[in-house]
């Protein structure tokens, strides 16, 4: 009797064994679709975040070329700037040498012509 316990146990125990391995294949295949899902969502939603982005960046933001005219054109106006000022200080030098005003009062008439004038100096 001994043998034939014996073999029904193994039996039982290769029973068991083979629903444990049945089991966790079956629970690591639907890991394996469920993180496959989740990382195609995750994809697909990078990739709309990535399309919203470009589209806002193609409606918002300039080209290269936009940006080098702006750069040229915001450097041919300082350079405007800085010529009429120094314009303006070769004028006002000349008035400071005439009437003898000191360098003090000279920057006090620069500040008071660039007031009185709106900020445009003096056209004179």
């Amino acid at each position: 009797m001994s043998a034939k316990y014996r073999d029904y146990a193994l039996t039982i125990i290769l029973v068991i064994l083979a629903a444990l391995s049945t089991y966790y294949t079956t629970i690591e295949n639907l890991k394996v679709e469920l993180s496959g899902k989740a990382e195609e969502n995750f994809v697909a939603n990078l990739d709309k975040r990535i399309s919203n982005l470009e589209i806002r960046l193609a409606e918002n933001f300039a080209t290269k070329k936009d940006f080098y005219q702006l750069k040229e054109d915001l450097l041919l106006r300082l350079t405007r700037i800085e010529t009429r000022l120094d314009n303006q200080f070769k004028y006002d030098s000349k008035s400071a040498a005439k009437y003898s005003i000191g360098s003090a009062n000279l920057r006090y008439l620069n500040i008071n012509n660039m007031v009185r004038y709106g900020g445009q100096g003096v056209n004179r």
